[in-house]
């Protein structure tokens, strides 16, 4: 019998409240939990947290990738097509690949939204959308045609404008 201990690795990790790579965006903050290199591209984990009264990205399509949404805190108000949701903390919503989809935050308290992406890979927009920013003179507004760009780079499509808090 071979030796057990000969097959046995743990390259598990646990993270921290807040722990992750952090990046700030026009909507809030976007704390990259698990990225796809962790996971052999399976899939990704990325924590958003919107302040009171935060406009979403725009009407968009993911083209390779389903997405849920666990609300962990707050309310996220959520456009799936035609249809608006307010999706209280505990609550789950699955936007499949191919679903028009934003949100936002109208209320007066923030929202904090675990986002679990399957395969990974859209994590890295994030980083690449920061860079992008970064890139931009401060107090310019960031250059919305290469943005867009990146979007599609990355097989999303925009089909809409922002869902804004009303």
């Amino acid at each position: 019998m071979a030796d057990a201990k000969a097959y046995l690795t743990d390259d598990s990790f646990v993270l921290g409240p807040g722990e992750g790579k952090a990046i700030i965006s026009p909507g809030g903050t976007v704390l990259i939990r698990v990225r796809g290199e962790d996971t052999g591209g399976a899939w990704a984990a990325v924590e958003t947290a919107m302040p009171p009264g935060t406009p979403g990205p725009p009407l968009h399509i993911n083209t390779r990738e389903d997405e849920m949404l666990y609300v962990l805190t707050g309310t996220l108000r959520l456009q799936l097509g035609e249809r608006t949701i307010d999706v209280p903390p505990g609550a789950l919503a699955f936007v499949p690949r191919g679903s028009a989809h934003t949100f936002c935050n109208p209320y007066n308290e923030p929202v904090r939204f675990l986002s679990i992406i399957s395969p990974a890979g859209l994590e890295k927009y994030f980083d690449d959308s920061a860079e992008l920013m970064e890139s931009t003179h401060a107090g310019t507004p960031p250059d919305v045609a290469k943005l867009i760009a990146l979007l599609r780079s990355y097989g999303g499509i925009i089909v809409g404008p922002p869902m804004h808090p009303a």
